[in-house]
């Protein structure tokens, strides 16, 4: 029952969306560099953008040319899933990540993310997660990643990689965050999929608006990375990608008031959600021997994180031209 009204809830959210782009699939070469051109060129091709119209108003007129710019944006939320296994055993893969391994790669992800937000956002004002990470008022929901990586460090080791026959038993960790952040999961939800998608939504609606007003931010930006890879058939890692850019209550209820209107929709307001999925070829036939670590970084990890760098610049920069759109180009 549960399922079906979880299912119920999303098919709502859902309706009276409007999406654009992702209609081709993207043939990723992770030996070739590509430039800045050639990923804003694949970027509408492959991100799927979602839309839907604001309970009150209409976006044309509230992220108009008479409506103040929005430039200060944050990551508010940023989760993978990384090869999860729920159940703590290993399936038919056997190249597996221990929870510190998957913190290090979601850490290296988020590095990705502002990164390329200082090049394809570069007209906006990105709040880091350091500064982001300590906004009291973010203390006040979820509960803070556990640290799941009891070295200084910031890139794998041998101890995160394990190579597992079926049935082993490897980590519960699914929904995992950087150290240090929120974690906005609720159960086995993760935060996106509460937060994010193309909807005005009411969950963390307040922690959302408090944290906009702390740190002075006109949206925020939630992320979410499914990875997982397949053995023995296809010898692929799969890329999914989601994020959406969300407007908080109180700027919401001052660009309606701009356009004369008083109401006051008491939810966060989503401007665009984001798809984008790719298949990076990898290697996965390991032998139980020394240097198997060498091994899986080189043949698994490195295409892996090439392929995430692609996607994430493609998404990235959709975001950042839509955002230029509403802003009227200024």
């Amino acid at each position: 029952m549960k399922q079906i009204i979880f299912l119920f809830f999303f098919v709502s959210c859902s309706m009276g969306t409007t999406r654009t782009g992702g209609e081709h699939a993207y043939s990723f070469n992770f030996q070739k560099e590509y430039t800045l051109e050639e990923i804003k060129e694949a970027a509408p091709k492959v991100i799927t953008t979602s839309h839907r119209e604001p309970p009150v108003g209409k976006t044309e007129k509230l992220f108009g040319k008479d409506q103040r710019p929005m430039r200060r944006i944050g990551i508010l939320l940023f989760e993978t899933e990384i090869q999860p296994t729920r159940s703590g055993l290993a399936g038919e893969d056997r190249v597996y990540l221990a929870a510190s391994g998957k913190q290090i790669l979601t850490e290296n992800y988020l590095n990705l993310w502002e990164e390329s937000i200082n090049v394809f956002g570069n007209d906006f004002t990105l709040i880091p997660q350091s500064k982001m990470k300590k906004a009291a008022v973010l203390r006040s929901a979820g509960e803070v990643q556990e640290d799941f990586i009891k070295t200084k460090r910031k890139i794998l080791a041998a101890d995160d990689i394990m190579i597992l026959e079926k049935g082993k038993k490897t980590t519960m960790s699914t929904v995992i965050n950087p150290r240090q952040m929120q974690d906005l999961s609720f159960l086995l939800a993760p935060g996106y999929d509460l937060m994010g998608g193309p909807k005005w939504s009411e969950h963390k609606k307040h922690l959302v608006n408090d944290v906009a007003k702390e740190l002075k931010l006109d949206a925020l930006i939630l992320v979410k990375s499914d990875v997982s890879w397949s053995y023995p058939e296809g010898e692929m890692a799969t890329i999914k990608l989601k994020a959406s850019t969300i407007v908080p209550l109180s700027s919401y209820h001052e660009r309606l008031e701009k356009v004369g209107d008083k109401s006051r929709p008491n939810v966060t307001l989503c401007l665009n959600s984001y798809l984008g999925e790719i298949k990076v070829p990898v290697k996965l036939l390991y032998p139980e021997k020394e240097g198997v670590f060498s091994q899986v970084e080189e043949e698994l990890i490195l295409p892996m994180m090439s392929g995430y760098n692609n996607l994430s610049q493609m998404m990235i920069s959709r975001i950042f031209e839509d955002l230029r759109t509403l802003n009227g180009k200024r």
